[in-house]
């Protein structure tokens, strides 16, 4: 089964995006190179990024707030390019960031991205023989099960599970604040919370307070204009053509030595039985094969 939200990204927006105002951000997200399929598989050629992924950064440094403030800000670029486009990522964690040749951000696994909605008008009888109509605020998303990773999940999301479902893009901001208390506390936030004695009163009271005020809801620039992001070495226009802190030492363009190694499972191919009657999922995944335009 392909995800729905993966194959929209790739084929529809990546695309459609290319030559836009949004190319800079889109610099921060990791690109398809090409999918095919063939009788068994399908499969998904992602640009290589040789240095390795987020967490193993900060298993191997002790990470300063410059740091952060670096990698932070790249996330949120990412996150601009992938909102602008229309689309609520729901996955933003350590793992899902890796670095490029430079040392450089890249986000990555948009099998959880969904499309927000764009608006939509309801209509009601006015009682007076007129119809009274009224635009509903645009940049939500509706699904009942609670998506991502439990460490990074917004309240919002969690408490999505069996209820309205309906939340915006302020999840990813949520996820993105972890993210930066990880980096420069060291711990886990979700851990902490769950710890403390007032866990059970500021979860029931103060989730709802929280989104209301939270960083980055009334768009980007809010959190682009945070002081936390003010330095003399780089601006959100110019960041791409600063040095990174950390730049990977490789020593060819296949080098994989920050990445751990995959053991290769060794058996027999799986077999099917022969169906007896005509079943749809013998048929090719129609609008799955892509290639990028430009290779």
């Amino acid at each position: 089964m392909v995800h729905s939200g993966l194959t929209h990204f790739y084929t529809i927006c990546l695309p459609a995006a290319k030559n836009s105002p949004q190319d800079f951000t889109l610099t921060f997200l990791l690109f398809l190179c090409c999918a095919f399929q063939d009788d068994r598989h399908l499969y998904m050629v992602m640009e290589f990024m040789p240095g390795g992924d987020l967490v193993t950064l900060t298993i191997n440094y002790d990470i300063p707030e410059k740091w952060a403030r670096f990698y932070t800000a790249e996330v949120v670029l990412a996150l601009d390019a992938i909102h602008s486009m229309g689309f609520i990522h729901r996955d933003v964690k350590p793992d899902n960031m890796l670095l490029d040749q430079h040392g450089h951000l890249k986000l990555a696994d948009f099998g959880t991205c969904m499309r927000m909605d764009s608006g939509t008008i309801r209509c009601s009888d006015s009682g007076s023989g007129t119809q009274s109509c009224t635009h509903e605020a645009s940049g939500m998303v509706h699904c009942e099960t609670a998506v991502g990773t439990p460490d990074y999940i917004s309240p919002e999301v969690l408490q999505s599970q069996g209820g309205d479902g309906t939340y915006g893009r302020e999840c990813d901001w949520w996820s993105v604040g972890v993210f930066l208390y990880e980096l420069l506390v060291g711990g886990s936030l979700h851990q902490w919370l769950c710890g403390s004695p007032l866990w059970s009163v500021w979860s029931e009271q103060s989730f709802h307070w929280a989104l209301k005020v939270r960083l980055g809801r009334t768009g980007v620039d809010e959190i682009k204009r945070h002081p936390f992001f003010k330095n003399d070495q780089w601006t959100f226009d110019n960041i791409r053509d600063t040095v990174a802190p950390v730049v990977p030492e490789l020593h060819s363009d296949i080098d994989t030595s920050n990445f751990d190694d995959i053991e290769v499972e060794k058996g027999n191919a799986e077999t099917f039985p022969p169906p007896r009657s005509f079943a749809g999922n013998h048929l090719p995944f129609i609008g799955f094969t892509y290639f990028k335009e430009d290779q």
